[in-house]
């Protein structure tokens, strides 16, 4: 995401991914298994703290509604990506989906930017 530190928080989400690639087996269990919601609660909430951080950095002026809907919506589309990528036995490398997935979040704050 443009400005601030994307590229710090680019690297952040390749690490992520890498770790959960490298895991998958671990991570496929822990994401099927829905007594475990708390793991991918805890992911989602990882995610929208760095979207936050990213509309700090990109001093976004958005009202506290549109913020918290945008961070929402941007952090539940990870989530739901990374969900989808286990059980279709990662198609793709974690560097490959970091660079499609950061191309779509780049894009959405491309475009929330303009609505501010």
């Amino acid at each position: 995401m443009p400005g601030g530190s994307a590229p710090t928080t680019n690297r952040k989400l390749l690490r992520t991914l890498e770790q959960l690639e490298e895991n998958a087996l671990f991570y496929k269990t822990l994401l099927r298994n829905k007594a475990l919601l708390s793991f991918r609660n805890q992911l989602h909430e990882m995610i929208n703290e760095q979207i936050m951080i990213q509309f700090l950095e990109n001093n976004l002026d958005l009202d506290k509604l549109s913020k918290d809907i945008s961070v929402q919506f941007l952090s539940s589309a990870t989530v739901g990506v990374i969900e989808w990528w286990f059980p279709h036995s990662n198609p793709c490398s974690a560097k490959e989906i970091t660079e499609k997935l950061w191309s779509m979040l780049d894009l959405n704050l491309q475009m929330i930017r303009s609505q501010a």
